[in-house]
């Protein structure tokens, strides 16, 4: 039955018995037993009835809801549709040579401008003072929203210029190694290093001494790495994808051979150059001078027991990271060479690890020089975004643009003890 069948029904039943009833009344008697029967039996149906009807409008009122629902998350669907499409619509690809053209010409548009904006804020925050005229990019991949002149509607701007930590992360020994990276950071920062702390088995009531273990900090300070780019006004007037990638390839491979060249160097540290893990310092002059180097140097290893020699060092000193070898390729093949002796064949270096402990390569690395040690005692840090001041003078007359990138690195070796050098024999 459909809800007016229900209702055409409790009429009639109500009716049947306001019959009965006013027959009774007009005659001035109580029902009888079949007025009586028919009575109950009608109050019965439409107590049915009027149940039936409201299970029947429940439901109904039940469908009417998940309609509105199903109307609404269709109107909202579409919505989003309308959304992406026009995000689509509007979504710009930040380009690096569209830029640079902008520069050169005194045509910047409002979306470099935008993603300029956005990496001098970072700029401001990192402390690091820069050129107005430099074009200052944000270090890491995002989305920046800029609103058309008309206000009426966002554009979406791509920006992964200098996500330089990613194929560093990827591509770059240090990484490799498992350097600790601090990216985004501002302004100087120390990093606390000293001996172990020590614990002590103590009674119940008594008291535990006081730690002999000693601090001090190193303090970490932006550095500031200059690429220097040629580029000819040809290239750049070039709108192709892979004149965009191979310009992107060439800057970030830059900074990580500079990077990977001065960590495995012997520098000092400087205000403007972070000291490499070669370092060595001399003190006295003359025959009395006495050179120190930064870490354990184990001098000529020509055996495996020298070798072994080298790490028992770093466990000594209770260093239980994960312990890597970094060598030049002439170390590393110096090692495939190298038996463990006795009357087994096997070789020292198989399957890129040394008796089990991993092994990475650089050409950076002296002439069979090696390092093992626990890497993550050495912090990496990157300041700020990417600054990039566009030369568009110095050599207009052959057609080049200089482009000159600046970023800013430093690191620090917290545990010199974790780390031992030596040169295969």
């Amino acid at each position: 039955m459909n809800s007016l069948e229900y209702k055409c029904r409790i009429n009639e039943l109500i009716a049947n018995n306001k019959e009965i009833i006013a027959t009774c009344k007009k005659e001035m008697r109580n029902l009888n037993e079949d007025e009586t029967a028919r009575y109950d039996e009608n109050i019965a149906e439409l107590r049915k009835m009027r149940s039936e009807l409201d299970e029947l409008n429940r439901q109904l009122e039940e469908r009417s809801e998940e309609m509105e629902a199903v109307q609404t998350e269709q109107k909202e669907e579409q919505k989003n549709k309308n959304t992406i499409s026009r995000n689509m619509e509007n979504t710009i690809k930040f380009s690096l040579t569209r830029a640079l053209r902008g520069i050169v010409n005194g045509n910047v548009d409002e979306y470099t401008q935008a993603v300029n904006a956005e990496g001098r804020a970072e700029l401001r925050k990192a402390g690091i003072q820069s050129s107005k005229a430099d074009l200052v990019l944000p270090f890491e991949k995002r989305t920046i929203q800029v609103t058309g002149n008309d206000g009426t509607h966002d554009a979406v701007i791509e920006t992964d210029f200098m996500d330089i930590m990613d194929p560093l992360k990827s591509k770059n020994i240090l990484a490799d190694l498992g350097v600790n990276v601090m990216t985004g950071l501002v302004g100087d920062i120390q990093i606390p290093y000293g001996s172990a702390i020590t614990s002590a088995w103590v009674g119940e009531t008594a008291q535990k001494s006081a730690s002999d273990a000693t601090f001090d900090y190193i303090k970490m300070q932006p550095k500031r790495l200059a690429t220097v780019v040629e580029i000819s006004m040809q290239q750049l007037a070039q709108d192709s994808i892979g004149v965009e990638n191979y310009l992107r390839k060439q800057i970030a491979e830059s900074i990580q051979d500079k990077l990977e060249a001065t960590f495995f160097g012997n520098g000092a540290a400087t205000d403007n150059q972070p000291m490499g893990i070669f370092n060595s310092t001399t003190t006295g002059e003359g025959a009395g001078a006495v050179t120190t180097p930064l870490i354990t140097d184990a001098g000529t290893v020509d055996t495996f027991a020298k070798l072994a020699a080298a790490e028992a060092e770093i466990e000594k000193a209770n260093y239980y990271g994960q312990i890597k070898y970094a060598a030049s390729p002439a170390a590393k093949a110096a090692l495939r060479a190298m038996s463990f002796g006795g009357k087994t064949t096997r070789m020292v270096f198989e399957n890129n690890e040394v008796d089990g402990t991993p092994l990475v390569s650089s050409t950076h690395l002296g002439n069979k020089k090696f390092i093992v040690g626990d890497w993550s005692t050495v912090v990496l840090g990157q300041w700020a975004p990417v600054t990039l001041t566009v030369d568009a003078i110095t050599k207009a007359d052959y057609g080049i643009v200089r482009l000159i990138v600046n970023t800013f690195y430093d690191w620090a070796f917290t545990r010199k003890e974790a780390f031992v050098q030596g040169t295969v024999a």
